[in-house]
């Protein structure tokens, strides 16, 4: 059974309307459920589409990670809008993102060792953390819910740490190819929110590189 819930905190005079789906249209759904879909579904799209076979899950396991923080690194890219506001964060270890980071990290092989190949790495994981936010936002105007992403940033070590810390729920996690994805998504749901209008959502692309 999948038991993940994305962290959604709605004010108590929009629990209803939030909770319930609109009239109207046969295949309108309540927001709460709509994100409990769309961010597992933007998560598997990006993976796959990086060239990764993703497996969610069950029961995710962040005890290696705490154990080895050095070992890995987080994108984590806030977000804000008239509806809500939250952030999303990208974390895996150092060899995922050597494998499957965009074009420049894959071209040569990088070292843990390095502090240049950690920088490129912590900018991979910022890219990846942009670009599965891009495609939730993308997803969410489709209920008529628009956010804007802010300028993403990269953890490591100790500070991946106190981020992991931070967390409240479990993360959405994902297994394949010998490495492990975690996936954190928060929001607020703002007092003053209401839905947008519909819009057609635009075609998701390929995993872009640079």
């Amino acid at each position: 059974m999948d038991s993940w819930k994305p962290t959604l905190t709605i004010p108590p005079s929009l629990q209803k309307s939030w909770s319930t789906p609109p009239r109207g249209r046969r295949d309108d759904v309540n927001v709460l459920d709509a994100v409990h879909r769309l961010v597992p579904n933007a998560c598997e799209e990006l993976l796959s589409a990086a060239g990764g076979r993703p497996k969610k899950q069950a029961t995710p396991d962040v005890a290696a990670l705490m154990a080895r923080p050095q070992d890995f690194a987080a994108g984590i890219v806030d977000f804000g809008g008239e509806t809500m506001t939250g952030s999303l964060i990208f974390l895996s270890a150092f060899d995922f993102f050597a494998v499957f980071g965009p074009h420049g990290a894959r071209a040569t092989e990088l070292k843990r060792q390095s502090a240049a190949d950690w920088v490129r790495v912590r900018d991979c994981a910022m890219e990846m953390s942009n670009q599965l936010l891009g495609r939730i936002k993308n997803q969410l105007r489709k209920i008529g819910v628009g956010v804007e992403p802010k300028l993403p940033r990269a953890v490591s070590g100790y500070a991946l740490t106190v981020t992991v810390r931070e967390r409240t729920e479990k993360p959405l996690a994902y297994v394949g190819a010998g490495f492990e994805v975690f996936i954190w998504f928060d929001a607020v749901v703002k007092d003053s929110a209401a839905g947008g209008a519909r819009v057609d959502v635009v075609a998701e692309g390929e995993f872009v590189e640079f």
